[in-house]
């Protein structure tokens, strides 16, 4: 498991999930960037650069075998097995086999739970 501490990546999730839950608009990528650079007194070049690392960090995290990064304050990404399973057709009621296979999955941290509860 790998383990970041980048302030800065908190601030623009929680910004992000606040701006999603509570004021109703999607934030665009050059908005956080923009928050990011802002808060972290870099330049927008550099909080773009560093945005797309994360990403990268935790997409690589992602295909490792431990398959999981844990970023205090913000969450735990991992990747979960899913077994193959029967379903139903919803068009024709006819069962069918759904194949197994990863899926990633984020559980938001403590912290960031309670930033989102107090949020609006």
């Amino acid at each position: 498991m790998i383990v970041y501490n980048m302030g800065a990546f908190v601030l623009f999730v929680t910004y992000w999930i606040d701006s999603i839950l509570f004021g109703g608009d999607l934030v665009r990528t050059s908005e956080v960037v923009d928050f990011v650079a802002q808060e972290a007194g870099i330049t927008k070049k550099a909080a773009s650069v560093a945005i797309k690392t994360v990403v990268k960090a935790i997409q690589d995290s992602l295909k490792t075998k431990d398959g999981m990064i844990r970023i205090p304050d913000l969450g735990t990404f991992k990747v979960l097995e899913r077994k193959e399973r029967m379903g139903t057709n919803p068009k024709t009621g006819e069962k069918i086999k759904i194949p197994g296979g990863k899926a990633p999955k984020f559980s938001a941290s403590s912290t960031l739970k309670k930033i989102v509860a107090q949020g609006g």
